[in-house]
């Protein structure tokens, strides 16, 4: 019995350590796409073919504005649990593009002007081992 606690704590921790890891690379490849340009930071995020166009300009002109704005820090959070994954729009129903596992804030740092937006979450989701930017697909 102690050795299946002992194996079980271990793999907790295990999974504890390649989350963080995974979070570390995510953070990391954020930070340098915002230093290369606007297809670096599409590159992280799994967007899909089959969404109207406005759902993915949106989501590129979000991140187009995390080159410009000073950012002050990054966050991972869990997602809540009452979260709403989908939603529908002009009849059609929609899905994240991956399995959410995480929420990724961007906070900005303090201007002088209040409307400005002072943070941006971004849902993740992973795909070949690492985190990517969900987007959304229609529901099939």
């Amino acid at each position: 019995m102690k050795t299946k606690l002992f194996v079980i704590s271990l793999l907790l921790c295990a999974l504890g350590l390649f989350a963080g890891e995974q979070e570390d690379r995510f953070e990391r490849a954020f930070f340098h796409a915002i230093s290369e340009g606007d297809e670096a930071m599409y590159a992280l995020v799994e967007f899909s073919e089959e969404a109207p166009g406005l759902f993915n300009d949106m989501l590129k002109e979000s991140l187009r504005e995390d080159r410009v704005k000073e950012i002050e820090g990054v966050a991972f959070r869990e997602l809540p649990k009452d979260s709403k994954t989908g939603f529908t729009y002009e009849g059609v129903a929609y899905v994240p593009t991956l399995r959410i596992e995480k929420e990724f804030v961007v906070k900005y740092k303090p201007t002088k002007d209040d409307a400005r937006v002072t943070a941006t979450t971004y849902r993740l989701g992973i795909k070949d081992g690492a985190y990517k930017i969900v987007a959304s697909k229609p529901e099939h």
